[in-house]
């Protein structure tokens, strides 16, 4: 899992290298490495593919003339596939260094090369090196690149998360162990929107017919929503950890996911049927049309989401292909909720489906932080949108949380150890966690 070294600076700053909070990780039983990201030579700028025409002497490759500045006009050829005229690019101009290569003016099939546009991958943004780098049409040709996304040099810790670990499959989950190696306390921002004169209470009632399926089931409408590109901020983050940008909400409620640990899904408010979801086995011979255009013979094992024609999404797993969010949706039903670990687990094996979402709801998501995450999805998208919100949400605990304190004898875990802590010290430890998580410790 890709952790941002930046990103978590908006939970816990920490004066270390990375090299010493590498091993100060691993010490605490989280096995990473670290790699540094987006030092971009200041050479690399933004410009304008004015043209771009067939090579004459290669099948594969382009010629493209590229606007840096008011007075100079670079000759490229480029071979990635999806270069075209009237697109922003990143540009290496000739003397750049991109990973310690320095870029010369090269003759490539009898035309002189002036520089080379880049890929994501090439400029150490992510993985993606399927194509060049297409930048928003916002920008300014000649800008320096790292200055017109306002980039910072940033680390990406990779870590090497063990099932037992799911509190750690998120930026906040890492930055509470951050908390302890750094010996100070984590706070959680608050959360704060305008919201709008309807219910969502009003327009969708929740049905859970079995709380051991879902414990915990919360929704929130959203109306008068764009869907559309999604800002730089949220490219770049997506970017960073390795994920493709879709649209604005499906990258917000990824986004949210890494930052916090919860899978959110939004449907289509105005593609479901009746007012009632219910969240149930499915029945005998149920069928439904994934997201991924597969039709799946379903079991009476697998926990769906149904409207009142049927399944509209695998619960935890995957989402339904005729209620998903695209780009003629305006209202959105935004879910949050917790699932069975066990019964997501299979299910996503029987479909060979184990993505980011089903992985978080296997190993257990926290009951306690699902409005919360449905609060911050809201926030950010009314921030970036003229959306507008509910001003309620539905919100049924089928199954109250089960809060079992743990007996724990400092005594017996000073001799195993061999350490020399104190009553007080011991719970200083646990109250950095959370003040939640040291509840649950009986001294």
């Amino acid at each position: 899992m890709k952790i941002s070294r930046n990103w978590l600076n908006s939970y816990i700053q920490s004066n270390k290298s990375d090299a010493e909070l590498v091993e100060a990780f691993t010490q605490l039983g989280l096995e990473c490495t670290s790699t540094e990201l987006n030092s971009i030579d200041s050479n690399i700028v933004v410009g304008e593919i004015v043209s771009c025409v067939k090579h004459p002497n290669a099948d594969k490759l382009k010629v493209c003339e590229v606007d840096v500045s008011e007075d100079e006009l670079l000759t490229i050829v480029c071979g990635a596939p999806n270069v075209t005229d009237k697109i922003l690019v990143p540009v290496a101009k000739i003397g750049s260094k991109i990973d310690n290569f320095q870029i010369k003016k090269t003759k490539i099939r009898d035309i002189v090369s002036h520089g080379m546009i880049c890929s994501e991958k090439e400029l150490g943004l992510s993985d993606n090196h399927e194509g060049i780098m297409i930048l928003d049409d916002s920008l300014s040709k000649g800008h320096i690149l790292s200055e017109a996304l306002s980039l910072e040099v940033d680390t990406i810790f990779d870590f090497d998360i063990t099932p037992n670990r799911g509190d750690c499959f998120s930026h906040l989950g890492i930055a509470r162990e951050l908390a302890i190696i750094e010996d100070s306390k984590l706070e959680l921002e608050e959360i704060t929107f305008n919201s709008s004169d309807f219910k969502t209470s009003d327009l969708i009632n929740i049905n859970i017919s079995n709380g051991d399926l879902c414990p915990r089931y919360s929704c929130r409408l959203i109306k008068n929503i764009k869907v559309q590109e999604s800002p730089q901020w949220l490219k770049h983050k997506m970017a960073l950890i390795g994920q493709k940008s879709i649209n604005n909400i499906v990258d917000l409620a990824n986004y949210i996911m890494f930052d916090l640990g919860q899978p959110l899904h939004t449907f289509d408010y105005d593609k479901l049927n009746g007012k009632t979801i219910e969240i149930r086995h499915a029945e005998k011979n149920e069928e439904i049309l994934c997201l991924n255009n597969e039709l799946n013979k379903l079991s009476n094992d697998d926990i769906v989401i149904a409207d009142s024609k049927g399944p509209i999404a695998i619960a935890g797993v995957i989402g339904g292909f005729d209620s998903q969010v695209d780009k003629d949706t305006t209202s959105i039903l935004l879910e949050s909720a917790v699932f069975n670990e066990v019964s997501i687990r299979k299910t996503a094996k029987k479909y060979d489906y184990a993505k980011e979402a089903s992985k978080r709801f296997e190993r257990g998501v926290d009951y306690n932080q699902v409005i919360y995450v449905m609060d911050k999805f809201t926030k950010l998208l009314l921030d970036m949108d003229d959306g507008e919100s509910s001003n309620d949400f539905v919100d049924n605990k089928a199954k109250e949380k089960d809060i079992k304190k743990i007996e724990f004898n400092y005594k017996k875990c000073n001799n195993f150890l061999g350490l020399a802590l104190n009553l007080d010290e011991y719970n200083d430890i646990f109250s950095k966690l959370s003040s939640l998580i040291s509840s649950l410790f009986a001294f």
